[in-house]
């Protein structure tokens, strides 16, 4: 859910203007006065296989990138390294793919002896995405020469030394390269960012994206008025714009190349519909050349590889099933906080302990359960920032942006988009507010920090409040969690400051770094009442209903009666957020949330529910414009045009004056030409 969000968060002077961004979309310039926080089985089925590939090696065993020299062009190979990859050593999932090229890039041709299709068996963060995108640019290159030279054959006697060159053009702009298909928004924009940076030694290469969430418009006009080398794509804008727009729909049938990236959570998404309809647009296997990147094999992923792959495929395995888990070796620790009241301060104190820890290099990914808590804890982060050791304010514009390297400590508040798929470089501290939507939720979550070379760098840290104290030990019982108190915490925190008050911590902050902090750290809990004074009610109540939505599904993994459940989240309203009383909540609205009609937790542990409630659904899987997912109407991850619960037109989508996401802004027709911002209305 990573599209522009808007939550009335705080209520201040309208003088008062701040800057935030989150990584549930992006906070802009604006008054605080009413919308302060905004964006806020394992093996494939032999006899389809041609080949099959175990690839385990260590990356210090994999060979280099300059190996590739006489098999990808010199412009590519330039970019990976120098400027801007600057790498050196393939990843194992690199180094299984990569010295299939040429092959890879070749055209289809009847009865060729290597295969061209790939089911890839790689996790997160081991580098697949480059190990797809260098055979789409290579592929994309040689077909553009190959058509320019077809056309001066065509051309004989009457070819000039430009006619190769218009022909190029004239297929670069009419013919799609491939087609990436991603599960989110956010990866979506991840994979078009890598393909923009891998293509830039080539002249003019361009890549079109297609994600809800953002102007439909504007990307029909980027479609219509530049390249079409590489068009990345969620399933159901994607599928919108194939049943809806007859020309691009004609273009599409003449890609020859179709990716899919994390198949597996695009399986779990729901999109599987999705999939066959685009699939039905494409031209046909095997001429239409199929790769497959999954974290698993599971029996789905079997099936949809035998009906989009050609049968003669290759898969590739780079997993290795007998390897402890990534998230067994990250420190993970877990507190169930005594009273409601010491939600946020114990969030606040986390995050002050890494900012101690890391100093200018924390960078901390924290997980809400719903949108609306998302952005409020965004806003009240970014309040609050004047308690933490570095007292900075300063955020990322775009989550791609918390990818970056920072002079400054960094926070992202996240919904369950970045659980998965995305990868955030350098997290030093994964931060989980309340119960995950399942055991596997928690882990994908945890696998955002500790990645690369050393897994035990990061820390992981679920903040639970008492009722919620019965899921550790009934669905988590297998995780390494150690408890730690709030108390110990608190000393901890202390103690380091002390420290760094006494000159004994090497850590650094460049901007507006408090020291003394130990006096800091004592007004924690007065900076915390005097923001409740400027906190939004209905920000709060929306935010209580959103979470009730989200718990009522879920009282079995807590042990504890539904009232229970009921009262604690009053609980968090008043003592956490400042409400003066608990809000009257109708006997219909929590009838839609689950907790109407009494009962206790026994009582529905394990009663169907229809396919329209939010319990029989992950909170990613609202889908925009489609019928509605339960009582929550947040866009948790929804590809399509979309607004959450209470959100007005203008939060919809991406900043629009930022086409490229961080690109040059001279590439003619990519994803960063400036523009003047203007109203989203304007669509």
């Amino acid at each position: 859910m990573l599209a522009t969000l808007c939550a009335r968060a705080v209520r201040v002077p309208a003088k008062g203007s701040l800057r935030v961004h989150a990584a549930k979309g992006v906070f802009r310039q604006t008054p605080i006065r009413r919308w302060a926080a905004t964006a806020a089985a394992q093996t494939a089925p032999e006899e389809a296989l041609s080949q099959h590939v175990e690839a385990h090696q260590a990356a210090s065993e994999t060979p280099e990138f300059s190996t590739l020299q006489d098999v990808v062009s010199p412009n590519t190979l330039k970019a990976i390294i120098g400027k801007p990859f600057e790498l050196t050593r393939m990843s194992p999932v690199q180094a299984a793919v990569l010295p299939l090229l040429p092959g890879l890039a070749e055209p289809h041709a009847p009865g060729a002896e290597h295969p061209r299709d790939l089911l890839v068996r790689a996790r997160t963060g081991t580098g697949k995405t480059l190990a797809f995108l260098v055979p789409a640019i290579e592929a994309r290159i040689r077909a553009m020469k190959a058509y320019g030279e077809q056309a001066v054959t065509d051309a004989g006697a009457s070819a000039d030394q430009h006619t190769q060159e218009r022909a190029m053009r004239h297929f670069a702009r009419s013919t799609p390269g491939c087609l990436v298909i991603s599960p989110t928004r956010e990866l979506a924009t991840q994979i078009t960012n890598e393909a923009l940076r891998l293509s830039s030694h080539h002249r003019g290469f361009e890549v079109r994206l297609f994600v809800g969430g953002a102007s439909r418009r504007s990307q029909l006009h980027d479609w219509h008025n530049g390249r079409l080398d590489i068009v990345v794509a969620t399933p159901g804008r994607i599928r919108d714009i194939m049943e809806n727009e007859p020309d691009i729909s004609k273009a599409l049938k003449r890609t020859n190349m179709l990716i899919l990236d994390e198949a597996d959570t695009l399986l779990d998404m729901g999109f599987r519909d999705d999939l066959d309809a685009i699939v039905s647009h494409l031209p046909k296997s095997p001429s239409r050349q199929t790769f497959m990147f999954s974290a698993t094999v599971s029996p789905p992923i079997r099936q949809i590889a035998r009906e989009y792959l050609d049968a003669k495929h290759s898969y590739i395995n780079c997993v290795d099933d007998a390897a402890p888990p990534t998230h067994a070796s990250i420190p993970q620790y877990h507190t169930v906080v005594p009273s409601e009241g010491d939600f946020v301060p114990h969030l606040l104190r986390i995050l002050a302990h890494d900012q101690l820890t890391h100093g200018i290099k924390s960078k901390v990914l924290v997980f809400a359960p719903t949108t609306k808590m998302t952005q409020l804890f965004t806003t009240i982060v970014y309040s609050l920032a004047s308690t933490l050791p570095a007292a900075s304010r300063r955020a990322t514009r775009l989550p791609p942006r918390f990818r970056e390297a920072s002079r400054n400590p960094t926070v992202l508040v996240s919904s369950d988009v970045s659980a998965r798929g995305v990868d955030y470089p350098g997290v030093t501290r994964v931060i989980q507010l309340g119960i995950p939507i399942t055991a596997e939720s928690y882990i994908h979550r945890a696998g955002r920090t500790g990645r690369g070379k050393d897994t035990t760098s990061g820390r992981v840290d679920l903040v639970l409040m008492p009722w919620e104290a019965g899921y550790v030990s009934w669905k988590l019982q297998d995780m390494p969690l150690k408890p730690v108190t709030s108390n110990e915490l608190v000393r901890q925190v202390q103690e380091l400051a002390q420290r760094y008050d006494n000159g004994e911590l090497d850590v650094k902050f460049f901007h507006a770094a408090q020291k003394p902090y130990a006096p800091v750290l004592e007004t924690m809990q007065d900076e915390i009442k005097e923001l409740h004074g400027r906190l939004d009610e209905e920000a709060i109540v929306e935010t209580l209903m959103s979470l009730l939505g989200y718990y009522g599904p879920r009282v079995a993994d807590l042990r504890v009666q539904r009232e229970v459940v009921l009262e604690g989240v009053k609980k968090w309203a008043t003592q956490a957020m400042g409400l003066p009383k608990p809000p009257h909540i109708s006997a219909s609205l929590l009838g839609k949330t689950g907790f109407g009609g009494g009962g206790g937790a026994s009582s529905q542990f394990s009663r169907g529910r229809s396919s329209r409630s939010l319990s029989n659904q992950q909170p990613w899987i609202g889908r925009g414009n489609r019928e509605s997912r339960g009582f929550d109407k947040e866009s948790r991850g929804s590809d399509r045009d979309s607004r959450s619960y209470g959100q007005p037109r203008e939060s919809r989508g991406f900043d629009r004056g930022s086409r490229d996401f961080g690109r040059d802004s001279r590439r003619s027709g990519g994803y960063d030409k400036p523009a003047p911002r203007r109203s989203f209305d304007d669509e």
